[in-house]
Protein backbone atom coordinates (compact mmCIF):
# COMPACT_ATOMS: atom_id res chain seq x y z
CA UNK A 1 0.00 0.00 0.00
CA UNK A 2 1.46 3.60 -0.97
CA UNK A 3 2.01 5.55 1.88
CA UNK A 4 0.76 9.12 2.02
CA UNK A 5 2.34 12.11 3.47
CA UNK A 6 1.02 16.04 3.90
CA UNK A 7 1.97 18.42 6.71
CA UNK A 8 -0.36 21.58 8.31
CA UNK A 9 0.73 24.57 9.80
CA UNK A 10 -1.34 27.02 11.63
CA UNK A 11 -1.33 29.15 14.24
CA UNK A 12 -3.07 29.10 17.84
CA UNK A 13 -3.30 32.02 20.70
CA UNK A 14 -3.26 30.97 24.50
CA UNK A 15 -4.31 33.91 27.04
CA UNK A 16 -3.66 33.93 30.44
CA UNK A 17 -5.21 36.75 32.74
CA UNK A 18 -3.97 38.06 36.33
CA UNK A 19 -5.69 40.88 37.95
CA UNK A 20 -5.63 42.60 41.66
CA UNK A 21 -7.90 40.90 44.05
CA UNK A 22 -11.03 42.88 44.32
CA UNK A 23 -14.04 41.26 46.73
CA UNK A 24 -14.63 38.05 45.23
CA UNK A 25 -12.00 35.43 45.13
CA UNK A 26 -10.85 33.41 42.18
CA UNK A 27 -9.81 30.22 43.70
CA UNK A 28 -7.20 29.40 41.50
CA UNK A 29 -5.40 32.74 42.00
CA UNK A 30 -6.35 35.80 44.37
CA UNK A 31 -3.78 38.23 42.91
CA UNK A 32 -1.38 40.33 41.02
CA UNK A 33 1.29 42.69 42.96
CA UNK A 34 4.85 44.12 42.00
CA UNK A 35 4.89 44.81 38.18
CA UNK A 36 8.18 45.80 37.53
CA UNK A 37 10.36 46.85 34.42
CA UNK A 38 14.13 46.74 33.93
CA UNK A 39 16.16 47.90 30.45
CA UNK A 40 17.64 44.74 28.55
CA UNK A 41 21.18 45.01 26.90
CA UNK A 42 22.04 41.63 24.54
CA UNK A 43 24.94 40.68 23.34
CA UNK A 44 25.55 38.06 20.81
CA UNK A 45 24.88 34.89 23.53
CA UNK A 46 23.72 36.55 26.76
CA UNK A 47 21.02 39.35 28.02
CA UNK A 48 21.66 41.80 30.82
CA UNK A 49 19.31 44.05 32.88
CA UNK A 50 19.44 47.12 35.13
CA UNK A 51 17.84 49.86 36.90
CA UNK A 52 15.02 47.99 37.54
CA UNK A 53 11.84 50.30 38.86
CA UNK A 54 8.15 49.64 39.95
CA UNK A 55 5.98 50.41 36.78
CA UNK A 56 3.10 51.22 38.63
CA UNK A 57 0.64 49.49 41.34
CA UNK A 58 -0.92 46.56 38.97
CA UNK A 59 -4.42 46.66 38.01
CA UNK A 60 -4.29 43.61 35.76
CA UNK A 61 -2.47 41.68 33.14
CA UNK A 62 -3.34 40.29 30.12
CA UNK A 63 -1.18 37.62 28.18
CA UNK A 64 -1.93 36.31 24.56
CA UNK A 65 0.40 34.02 23.47
CA UNK A 66 0.61 32.79 19.61
CA UNK A 67 1.50 29.53 19.04
CA UNK A 68 2.99 28.10 15.70
CA UNK A 69 2.09 24.21 15.11
CA UNK A 70 2.82 22.11 12.66
CA UNK A 71 1.45 18.76 11.85
CA UNK A 72 2.67 15.82 9.60
CA UNK A 73 0.46 13.52 8.35
CA UNK A 74 1.91 9.88 7.17
CA UNK A 75 -0.62 6.71 6.77
CA UNK A 76 -3.39 8.75 7.24
CA UNK A 77 -2.83 9.44 10.99
CA UNK A 78 -0.60 12.43 12.86
CA UNK A 79 3.02 10.99 12.32
CA UNK A 80 4.81 14.42 13.95
CA UNK A 81 3.28 17.78 15.81
CA UNK A 82 5.49 20.27 16.86
CA UNK A 83 4.40 23.70 18.75
CA UNK A 84 6.64 26.47 19.11
CA UNK A 85 6.23 30.46 20.62
CA UNK A 86 5.87 32.60 17.61
CA UNK A 87 5.18 35.98 19.54
CA UNK A 88 2.89 37.13 22.14
CA UNK A 89 0.75 40.45 23.45
CA UNK A 90 1.33 41.77 26.96
CA UNK A 91 -1.79 44.33 28.12
CA UNK A 92 -0.80 46.37 31.47
CA UNK A 93 -3.14 48.14 33.43
CA UNK A 94 -2.02 49.91 36.20
CA UNK A 95 -2.53 52.87 38.72
CA UNK A 96 -0.03 55.29 37.33
CA UNK A 97 3.17 55.32 34.85
CA UNK A 98 5.55 58.04 36.14
CA UNK A 99 7.24 59.54 33.53
CA UNK A 100 10.68 58.73 33.88
CA UNK A 101 8.91 54.85 33.21
CA UNK A 102 6.98 56.24 30.15
CA UNK A 103 10.31 57.88 28.39
CA UNK A 104 12.53 54.43 29.12
CA UNK A 105 9.44 52.15 27.17
CA UNK A 106 8.58 54.63 24.65
CA UNK A 107 11.52 56.59 24.09
CA UNK A 108 9.90 60.23 24.74
CA UNK A 109 12.00 62.72 25.85
CA UNK A 110 12.07 64.42 29.51
CA UNK A 111 13.18 67.41 30.74
CA UNK A 112 13.30 68.70 34.18
CA UNK A 113 11.31 72.04 35.16
CA UNK A 114 11.72 74.78 37.49
CA UNK A 115 10.83 73.52 41.34
CA UNK A 116 9.46 69.09 41.30
CA UNK A 117 8.16 69.48 37.20
CA UNK A 118 9.09 67.75 34.62
CA UNK A 119 7.55 67.41 31.04
CA UNK A 120 7.42 64.49 28.54
CA UNK A 121 8.21 64.95 24.69
CA UNK A 122 6.63 63.13 22.60
CA UNK A 123 7.70 62.47 18.74
CA UNK A 124 6.31 60.85 16.23
CA UNK A 125 9.80 58.45 15.20
CA UNK A 126 10.12 57.62 19.26
CA UNK A 127 11.29 54.17 19.91
CA UNK A 128 11.34 52.58 23.26
CA UNK A 129 13.96 50.39 24.77
CA UNK A 130 13.34 46.20 24.98
CA UNK A 131 12.15 45.60 28.70
CA UNK A 132 12.17 42.86 30.72
CA UNK A 133 8.88 42.96 32.72
CA UNK A 134 7.84 41.14 35.99
CA UNK A 135 5.08 40.71 38.20
CA UNK A 136 3.59 38.07 40.75
CA UNK A 137 0.64 36.42 41.37
CA UNK A 138 -1.19 35.01 44.66
CA UNK A 139 -2.56 31.64 43.78
CA UNK A 140 -4.19 28.85 46.46
CA UNK A 141 -4.35 25.09 46.17
CA UNK A 142 -6.16 22.99 48.75
CA UNK A 143 -5.64 26.05 51.02
CA UNK A 144 -2.02 26.07 50.65
CA UNK A 145 -1.13 29.89 49.46
CA UNK A 146 1.50 30.00 46.77
CA UNK A 147 3.07 32.74 45.06
CA UNK A 148 3.93 32.84 41.38
CA UNK A 149 6.28 34.70 40.26
CA UNK A 150 6.68 35.59 36.23
CA UNK A 151 9.43 37.00 34.05
CA UNK A 152 8.78 37.73 30.54
CA UNK A 153 12.18 38.52 28.92
CA UNK A 154 11.87 40.76 25.82
CA UNK A 155 8.96 43.17 25.37
CA UNK A 156 8.42 46.28 23.40
CA UNK A 157 5.75 48.63 24.12
CA UNK A 158 3.57 50.46 22.04
CA UNK A 159 1.85 54.16 22.87
CA UNK A 160 -0.46 53.49 25.85
CA UNK A 161 -4.38 54.14 25.69
CA UNK A 162 -5.71 56.64 28.00
CA UNK A 163 -8.67 57.59 28.49
CA UNK A 164 -10.25 61.36 29.92
CA UNK A 165 -13.63 61.93 31.44
CA UNK A 166 -14.56 64.95 33.40
CA UNK A 167 -15.91 65.07 36.80
CA UNK A 168 -20.09 64.20 36.89
CA UNK A 169 -20.99 63.39 40.06
CA UNK A 170 -19.40 60.10 40.53
CA UNK A 171 -15.85 59.46 41.28
CA UNK A 172 -14.45 57.23 37.96
CA UNK A 173 -10.90 56.73 37.98
CA UNK A 174 -9.32 56.49 34.80
CA UNK A 175 -5.93 54.66 34.68
CA UNK A 176 -3.64 54.05 31.49
CA UNK A 177 -3.17 50.69 29.86
CA UNK A 178 -0.29 50.12 27.80
CA UNK A 179 0.37 46.78 25.51
CA UNK A 180 4.09 45.01 24.44
CA UNK A 181 4.79 42.48 21.98
CA UNK A 182 6.58 39.74 24.38
CA UNK A 183 9.30 38.68 22.25
CA UNK A 184 12.47 35.93 22.90
CA UNK A 185 15.78 37.06 23.38
CA UNK A 186 19.01 36.18 22.30
CA UNK A 187 19.05 32.64 24.00
CA UNK A 188 15.64 31.97 22.50
CA UNK A 189 13.38 32.33 25.33
CA UNK A 190 10.61 34.31 26.27
CA UNK A 191 9.36 33.74 30.06
CA UNK A 192 10.70 32.56 33.20
CA UNK A 193 8.92 31.65 36.18
CA UNK A 194 8.98 30.20 39.93
CA UNK A 195 6.75 29.49 42.41
CA UNK A 196 7.30 30.10 46.01
CA UNK A 197 5.71 29.22 49.18
CA UNK A 198 7.15 32.81 50.86
CA UNK A 199 6.00 36.22 49.37
CA UNK A 200 9.30 37.55 50.43
CA UNK A 201 11.19 34.95 47.75
CA UNK A 202 8.74 35.80 45.10
CA UNK A 203 9.79 39.50 45.39
CA UNK A 204 13.48 38.98 46.03
CA UNK A 205 13.47 36.20 43.14
CA UNK A 206 12.18 39.54 40.38
CA UNK A 207 14.68 41.74 42.36
CA UNK A 208 17.43 39.70 41.84
CA UNK A 209 16.85 39.06 37.68
CA UNK A 210 15.69 42.71 37.13
CA UNK A 211 18.79 44.09 39.36
CA UNK A 212 16.16 46.69 41.08
CA UNK A 213 17.59 49.64 42.52
CA UNK A 214 17.38 49.97 46.31
CA UNK A 215 14.62 52.30 47.51
CA UNK A 216 14.97 54.81 49.78
CA UNK A 217 13.39 53.84 53.04
CA UNK A 218 10.31 55.54 54.29
CA UNK A 219 10.06 58.96 56.33
CA UNK A 220 9.29 58.24 59.92
CA UNK A 221 7.22 61.28 61.87
CA UNK A 222 7.61 61.12 65.56
CA UNK A 223 4.87 62.08 66.93
CA UNK A 224 2.74 59.54 64.96
CA UNK A 225 -0.45 60.65 63.47
CA UNK A 226 -2.91 60.90 66.01
CA UNK A 227 -5.60 62.62 67.72
CA UNK A 228 -4.15 65.70 70.06
CA UNK A 229 -4.91 68.36 72.19
CA UNK A 230 -2.70 71.92 71.58
CA UNK A 231 -0.01 72.34 68.97
CA UNK A 232 2.18 69.82 67.59
CA UNK A 233 5.87 70.09 66.92
CA UNK A 234 6.56 67.05 64.40
CA UNK A 235 9.90 65.62 63.27
CA UNK A 236 10.61 63.87 60.12
CA UNK A 237 13.32 61.18 59.82
CA UNK A 238 14.59 58.98 57.15
CA UNK A 239 16.94 55.69 57.85
CA UNK A 240 18.50 56.32 54.35
CA UNK A 241 21.77 58.31 55.13
CA UNK A 242 22.11 61.42 53.17
CA UNK A 243 18.05 61.54 51.87
CA UNK A 244 15.94 64.56 50.98
CA UNK A 245 12.38 64.50 52.83
CA UNK A 246 9.95 66.19 51.55
CA UNK A 247 6.24 66.86 52.92
CA UNK A 248 2.66 68.89 51.95
CA UNK A 249 0.71 69.85 54.97
CA UNK A 250 -2.48 70.17 52.75
CA UNK A 251 -2.79 66.21 51.29
CA UNK A 252 -0.78 67.18 48.20
CA UNK A 253 1.85 65.38 46.82
CA UNK A 254 4.89 66.16 48.97
CA UNK A 255 7.10 68.98 47.58
CA UNK A 256 8.36 71.34 50.26
CA UNK A 257 12.18 70.48 51.82
CA UNK A 258 12.11 69.51 55.34
CA UNK A 259 14.75 71.01 57.34
CA UNK A 260 13.01 71.72 60.94
CA UNK A 261 10.20 70.28 62.87
CA UNK A 262 6.83 71.27 61.72
CA UNK A 263 4.62 73.21 63.26
CA UNK A 264 0.77 71.08 63.56
CA UNK A 265 -1.29 74.08 64.73
CA UNK A 266 -4.47 72.36 63.45
CA UNK A 267 -6.03 69.67 61.87
CA UNK A 268 -3.56 68.45 58.83
CA UNK A 269 -3.13 65.72 56.33
CA UNK A 270 1.08 65.78 56.66
CA UNK A 271 2.15 63.60 53.57
CA UNK A 272 5.84 62.69 53.49
CA UNK A 273 8.78 61.01 51.22
CA UNK A 274 12.29 60.70 51.08
CA UNK A 275 14.34 61.00 47.95
CA UNK A 276 17.87 60.03 46.98
CA UNK A 277 19.91 60.19 43.35
CA UNK A 278 20.10 56.84 42.05
CA UNK A 279 17.75 55.27 44.58
CA UNK A 280 14.02 54.39 44.18
CA UNK A 281 11.98 57.28 45.96
CA UNK A 282 10.57 56.12 49.79
CA UNK A 283 6.87 54.82 49.76
CA UNK A 284 4.55 57.99 50.05
CA UNK A 285 3.15 58.57 53.61
CA UNK A 286 -0.19 59.81 55.08
CA UNK A 287 -0.02 61.02 58.28
CA UNK A 288 -3.29 62.79 60.07
CA UNK A 289 -3.27 64.97 62.74
CA UNK A 290 -6.50 65.71 64.47
CA UNK A 291 -5.96 68.73 67.03
CA UNK A 292 -8.35 69.92 69.53
CA UNK A 293 -8.62 72.26 71.79
CA UNK A 294 -6.91 75.34 70.20
CA UNK A 295 -3.14 76.12 68.91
Amino acid sequence: MKKTQNSTTMSLIQRWSFVIKKGGINLAQIGLQYLICSPLTETATSVEYADGRIMSKAIKADLSIEINEATLYGDNAIAENIKEFKSGKLTLNGDHIEYDTLALILGHTLENLTGNNQKLIAKGDDDGQFVGIGFYATTIKGGVRRYRAIWLKKIKFGIPNESLETKDGAINFQTPTVEGTILTDVTGTWKEECTFSNESDAKNWLDMIANMKLQVNPVKATPPQGTYIGTQSVVLSCGTDTATIKYSKDGSEPSLAYSTPISVTATTVLKTKAVKSGLIDSVTKTEVYIINGGA
